[in-house]
């Protein structure tokens, strides 16, 4: 975090950061207060949805146990949260 902070004062343009798994634990807060313009996650999220679906899936090949598919969403839920429309 001080490195950023010394890259965000030392700097006139605007400074992008990428989050990566090694700095999840910063929060747009804390960056907006240090002077981050930008913050992007890369392909942070689908890693971490690749994740789930390996973990998930193994879980299931191995236990024969289907019950984790309960914890789905619904397309009614997340096709607007994913849209482009307002």
């Amino acid at each position: 975090m001080e490195t950023i902070q010394r890259f965000t004062a030392a700097l006139s343009k605007p400074l992008n950061i990428l989050i990566t798994s090694g700095s999840a634990d910063y929060t747009r807060a804390t960056l907006d207060d240090i002077g981050v313009a930008r913050i992007s996650i890369g392909t942070s999220l689908a890693r971490v949805t690749h994740r789930a679906i390996y973990d998930i899936s193994k879980s299931m090949i191995e236990s024969g146990d289907f019950t984790v598919l309960a914890n789905s969403i619904e397309s009614d839920v997340s096709d607007p949260f994913l849209s482009d429309k307002p």
